[in-house]
Formats: structure tokens, sequence, C-alpha cells
């Protein structure tokens, strides 16, 4: 996978890390920025970049992208205070790739699978602390 200065791979199938395919109507978490990053030690990401290829479609608005700007005590982030960024469905057989400008300090992205069993399925979440005018 190409990437620009500044991105780095965050999560994807077929790494150690790796998110196992959902089951029917199940929703996993692809990626939590407090999984591998310390907002107060490293710079704001500004962008995510997702893929998802899948054998059958998602849930509706099933890929949810999520940011929480308010901390714990101890730097985590509060679990009640989630608000979605953008949601999409995503198409059965269909490379998808969304571009998601973001800044909050922590971040999350996850998938919600639709009542079909997956036999594809394959996502990369990759992040950018670069500001891009284009993609």
């Amino acid at each position: 996978m190409d990437s620009n200065p500044g991105q780095e791979l965050a999560s994807a199938s077929g790494i150690q890390a790796n998110v196992a395919a959902p089951a029917s109507g199940a929703t996993v978490t692809l990626w939590l920025s407090t999984d591998d990053r310390k907002p107060q030690q490293t710079a704001r990401l500004k962008r995510l970049i997702v893929n998802v290829y899948s054998s059958h479609v998602s849930a509706t608005d099933g890929l949810q992208i999520d940011e929480c700007h308010i901390a714990n005590a101890d730097g985590t982030p509060v679990s009640t205070s989630w608000r979605n960024v953008v949601s999409y469905t995503v198409a059965a057989t269909t490379d998808t790739k969304n571009y998601i400008s973001v800044s909050a300090p922590f971040l999350r992205v996850r998938y919600v699978n639709s009542a079909n069993a997956l036999t594809t399925w394959e996502y990369s979440v990759l992040t950018d602390e670069n500001e891009r005018a284009t993609q």
C-alpha cells in the first residue's frame, strides 16, 4: 500500500492486529486511536483513509467514524462522549475508499455488519497528520 509522508497504517486485515470479519448483525471496532497513540504525545490527526471490501453490503450507515474531545483523568476518552463524524453504507463486492477529515484527539472506526455472513472481508485504516487539499 502506497502512502504519503505523514501517513501511517493503523489497522488492517491480514496483519497481527487485524479484526476478524464481523458476524451477522455484529459491530466491530476496526481502529481506536488510543490503541496505539497517546494524543498528548503526538501530533493530532487530520485525516483518516478507510478502505473496506466485503462480500455483502454493510448495515445501513455501517461504516462509522466517531470523535471524542473529552478525556478522563487518566487520559482515556470519556465513553459517553463519542460523536459521529460521518457514516457510510458499504456496498457489496466494491472496493470502498473514504477520506474523512477529523479534528478530535480521540478517534474510532467501527463497522456494523448486515444480517449476512461475510465470506470476504478486507479493510485498512490509514492515519494522516497532514492537511491535504486533494486526495
